[in-house]
């Protein structure tokens, strides 16, 4: 961590925890798991990969499943770099500076992984990669007073969602059509000024109310548990702009392709609840019969009365019967008397996503 990053965190008494998260070490409602309106959010759970060069849009459009000529000045994209074998070494939002600069936003814990799997085919291209962790931090706003706050540092809002505003190779994009919820992706040297501005009349809260924000959005995202363990269409990529079925070529896109034009998807996201809050990311799920897994859960978080709400991977027809059980056995560490595992089996619950799951 940069000296600039930690300077930053320590003014405002946040630290990132083992997950990454920033989280606060205050009793006061700094850690709220229900706060939703009008807060700012550092997210530390999110590192940056920057790619830079001439050819910088040309070697993206051949290793990621969203469509690159969309992404300019003004706009930015979600998607995914895949293995060849289809499935997802990290997901993404990417935007840009200006044509030769590119930040690829995702889980910090997986852009070393990103830059090693990348650096496999940059090679060719007039363009370098550079992990970007300690040259930006990505700052969450969520409520109706941030526009104001985001128009005053940037100068002007994005006007749409995924439209972005950049300032100073400041990037701020607006993530959804209301205009109530923001990223801010600022460099490091100039945290502690911008922060004042943003944070203006609002609340300070754990990035972990803004994880559970994008949970209940349906917005799924691979970490360093779960990457390439999942095709595109299992996060229900085709169904939030983050694959294009007709740029081409990439890596992986064989796979996809065919899924989409030739396969069956037995498995799909579903956002669900859990009675328990010691989960993870890469967690099995079961069927009440089967010992088998029947999924897995690819993001989590806690919620009031100690339980979860998550997005998981879950096969459909025992989602579609409720037939979701979670063993938790190995998130708990345990003995009973005779000293073998303690078990705990959890029924899951189906909740609602803002979209349409496709049959």
């Amino acid at each position: 961590m940069s000296s600039d990053l930690k300077s930053f965190l320590s003014s405002i008494s946040g630290r990132r925890d083992e997950l990454n998260h920033c989280v606060f070490d205050t009793s006061s409602s700094l850690n709220n798991l229900e706060s939703e309106e009008n807060f700012i959010a550092p997210l530390t759970h999110y590192g940056f990969l920057a790619i830079n060069g001439p050819d910088t849009s040309k070697f993206l459009q051949g290793q990621t499943t969203c469509d690159l000529e969309e992404v300019d000045d003004s706009h930015g994209k979600l998607g995914a770099c895949c293995s060849p074998k289809g499935r997802m070494i990290t997901s993404f939002f990417v935007a840009r500076t200006d044509r030769e600069h590119y930040l690829l936003r995702m889980r910090y814990d997986l852009v070393e992984t990103s830059d090693s799997a990348l650096s496999k085919y940059i090679v060719f291209s007039k363009a370098k990669q550079k992990n970007a962790c300690n040259d930006y931090l990505a700052i969450g706003l969520s409520g109706e007073k941030c526009a104001a706050n985001v128009e005053l540092v940037f100068g002007r809002l994005p006007d749409q969602k995924y439209a972005t505003v950049v300032k100073e190779g400041n990037i701020v994009i607006r993530l959804d059509d209301d205009g109530t919820r923001f990223e801010c992706w600022l460099k490091t040297d100039q945290l502690h000024h911008l922060w004042t501005s943003l944070a203006m009349s609002l609340s300070v809260e754990s990035s972990k109310i803004w994880e559970k924000q994008t949970i209940r959005l349906g917005l799924g995202e691979v970490d360093r548990k779960t990457t390439e363990v999942f095709v595109p269409q299992m996060l229900n990529y085709q169904m939030t702009e983050a694959i294009s079925f007709t740029k081409g070529c990439y890596t992986g896109q064989e796979v996809v392709a065919r899924m989409h034009y030739k396969g069956t998807l037995k498995k799909q996201m579903y956002r669900i609840y859990v009675d328990h809050d010691l989960l993870s990311s890469g967690d099995d799920l079961y069927s009440k019969e089967n010992k088998q897994s029947i999924g897995k859960i690819v993001n989590i978080t806690s919620i009031v009365n100690n339980g979860s709400e998550a997005l998981a991977v879950i096969t459909k027809k025992h989602a579609m019967t409720n037939d979701v059980f979670v063993n938790v056995r190995n998130s708990i560490a345990t003995k009973t008397e005779n000293g073998s595992d303690s078990t705990e089996i959890k029924q899951v619950q189906i909740l609602a996503l803002p979209y349409t799951i496709q049959s």
